[in-house]
């Protein structure tokens, strides 16, 4: 019966992830990327419709073993706080010649 069970799961992921391809979203950001960070205390607030939902841009440094994601502003500051996967998206800028910091090496940041 366990066995049933676990099939029948795996099952119904897959048809989900097939019924609904178009719509889920997987990004693997590299070092030095530019992603926003969706404000998630936004999506409850109702009273917040011209409010910002996102912040940024800011640049990837490094993904850290769990999949957080550690990130820095444009002017080199290291954030302290470490973002899901699920709360950032791609930053496309109109003009890249324009953008400061290169990204600082791993040693620099420990």
């Amino acid at each position: 019966m366990k066995q049933r069970v676990l099939k029948a799961r795996l099952r119904s992921v897959q048809e989900f992830e097939k019924k609904y391809a178009e719509v889920i979203w997987t990004f693997k950001f590299k070092p030095g990327d530019l992603v926003l960070i969706r404000d998630a205390a936004r999506d409850k607030d109702l009273s917040g419709k011209y409010r910002a939902r996102y912040f940024g841009p800011l640049r990837v440094v490094r993904q850290k073993a769990a999949g957080t994601y550690e990130l820095m502003e444009l002017d080199g500051t290291v954030s302290k706080h470490r973002y899901s996967t699920n709360r950032l998206v791609p930053y496309f800028p109109r003009n890249p010649d324009k953008l400061p910091t290169p990204i600082p090496s791993t040693d620099e940041l420990d």
